[in-house]
């Protein structure tokens, strides 16, 4: 990978066996390090996901030049912070490239709790191919 400084701290992270879970200050950070971790991906498999993700039309970002770049290396600082919004933290989902993304909230009171779910199909052109894990997918 290049030396730019964006590079090297998700370079860090990612050779990491814990993703860096340990130094998230927020829930969706944790969670996206989780990820990382759960489904071992290593810097070169960053670097497949992170040029298809360029490359997708959907995302808008330009095939050369300074543009693609900064926003290459604008992606790479935002998810390697310890803290992300919501906005990033579906950046980081989409540059895996899942089929689906399904999301469940417990939302746990008093006196009971309550379950939220939605699904939402993102990805037509899945195929797999950068599945690292054993983990089991759940529809």
């Amino acid at each position: 990978m290049a030396t730019d400084s964006s590079d090297k701290k998700i370079t860090k992270l990612l050779e990491s066996r814990t993703k860096g879970t340990e130094f998230s200050a927020g829930m969706l950070s944790k969670l996206w390090r989780v990820i990382l971790r759960d489904r071992d991906v290593s810097p070169s498999l960053w670097t497949r996901l992170m040029t298809n993700y360029l490359n997708d039309p959907k995302n808008n970002i330009p095939s050369e030049g300074k543009k693609r770049s900064s926003d290459r290396n604008n992606l790479n600082k935002e998810l390697a912070r310890p803290d992300m919004s919501w906005n990033v933290f579906y950046k980081g989902i989409m540059l895996l490239a899942p089929m689906r993304i399904k999301v469940d909230i417990t939302l746990v009171f008093r006196t009971h709790s309550t379950t939220h779910s939605i699904t939402r199909q993102v990805n037509t052109n899945y195929n797999g191919e950068h599945r690292n894990d054993t983990t089991k997918d759940q529809s």
